[in-house]
Order: structure tokens, then C-alpha cells, then sequence
């Protein structure tokens, strides 16, 4: 891990969950180094340390997503990316299907107009795959090829298999899609001949 000491990590989602986790593992770890852990999310989190700094992002905004970016290389010249993670994922149960009705089902599903299942579907798409996509194009450009980095991907369970309850099929989707934007982006990794690692992992369901 020493490697990573004079470089910057960034962590979506970090204001809960498996994001807010991972920061405080990576600031207990990585305490004796001179790291700085930046954090997006929309919410605060509700932890500080001298090493992590929140930037407020809606990832479902690209243009936001970039002038956050653009800000944090700015403030921090000559410092390199080590360490990306790309955690945050919403998820909204909405079927596929219009004919699919609450009885067909034991859980609570949503019945949007067309106009709200476009908006919702793109809101879901732009936070669990474009956003990840940018982030790894962002900070791959800021990162010292030469050297080991990692990029993980947190995905979920749902990247391998489809359950039966329709309201996450849509959720599906996008997680199968992260698969592949793994394997993709560990393809162009090796035609570069960089030492960036890039992972995917996938948890179960955590609160």
C-alpha cells in the first residue's frame, strides 16, 4: 500500500452503507499516510477526519460530476489519483412491464406515468453506469499508469442473476451493465499496459 501515500482516493456514496465503511477502513488503514479521501454523495456524512474531505455531487448530473472533479484536481496540485471507488446505486420498483399490477406480486411496486418511468429509468442508468463509466475516465487520467492503482466497481448479487420480483429488473439491468463496464474497462487497462487493477464486486443487499 505504499504506493497510495501522497495520493488521493475517492469514494462514491459515501455517506452510508458500504461507502461510508469503506472510508473509515481506508482512514484507519491508511492513517500513518499522507492520503486525502474524498468523498461524493448528496448527503453529509456524518463522520470527519482530517484526511477525508466531502464533496456534495448529485452523480445523476454528469456536468456536476465534472466541475466537482475539475474543482478537487485543481485544489490538490500534483497529486494522483490511487484508489476509486465507484459504490453509490439507487434502485426504484418499477417494472418493466406496464400490465404488471401490485397483485401480481407480494412487495411494493411503483406505477408512474410514461413520462415518470423515462425519468426515473434515466435517473437509475445515469447513477449506476454512466456515472461509474465517467468517474473511471476522470480519475484514470489522473492516475500513474506506472505504478499499482485499483478501481472497484461495487456492484451487487444482482450482476449474476435476475430475481422474480419485477421491481427490480430495471436494477438488474444496470448491475449487469457494470459487469461489463469491469471487463471493458479491464480490457483497455491491458492495451495500455497500465498496473490499475479494476474489480467487481458483489455484495448482497446491505441497509
Amino acid at each position: 500500500m505504499d504506493q497510495l501515500d501522497g495520493c488521493m482516493i475517492i469514494v462514491t456514496g459515501c455517506s452510508s452503507g458500504i461507502g461510508e465503511g469503506v472510508c473509515k477502513a481506508l482512514l484507519l488503514k491508511l492513517a500513518h499516510m499522507d492520503v486525502k479521501i474524498v468523498g461524493f454523495d448528496v448527503k453529509k456524512p456524518q463522520f470527519q477526519d482530517e484526511k477525508f474531505s466531502f464533496f456534495r455531487c448529485d452523480l445523476s448530473d454528469g456536468d456536476q460530476i465534472i466541475k466537482v472533479f475539475e474543482d478537487i484536481v485543481s485544489e490538490n496540485p500534483g497529486r494522483m489519483f490511487g484508489i476509486l471507488v465507484n459504490n453509490c446505486g439507487i434502485s426504484k420498483a418499477i417494472p418493466i412491464l406496464n400490465e404488471i399490477l401490485p397483485q401480481h406480486v407480494d412487495k411494493l411496486i411503483l406505477k408512474p406515468t410514461s413520462e415518470e418511468v423515462y425519468e426515473n429509468y434515466s435517473e437509475i442508468t445515469a447513477v449506476n453506469i454512466i456515472a461509474p463509466a465517467l468517474l473511471t475516465r476522470l480519475v484514470s487520467s489522473h492516475m500513474d499508469h506506472r505504478e499499482p492503482g485499483f478501481i472497484f466497481n461495487i456492484s451487487s448479487t444482482r450482476a449474476h442473476f435476475v430475481s422474480d420480483f419485477p421491481g427490480s429488473h430495471f436494477y438488474s439491468v444496470t448491475k449487469h451493465a457494470m459487469k461489463a463496464l469491469t471487463i471493458s474497462t479491464q480490457k483497455e487497462l491491458a492495451l495500455i499496459k497500465s498496473r490499475v487493477s479494476c474489480c467487481h464486486i458483489c455484495p448482497d443487499p446491505v441497509n
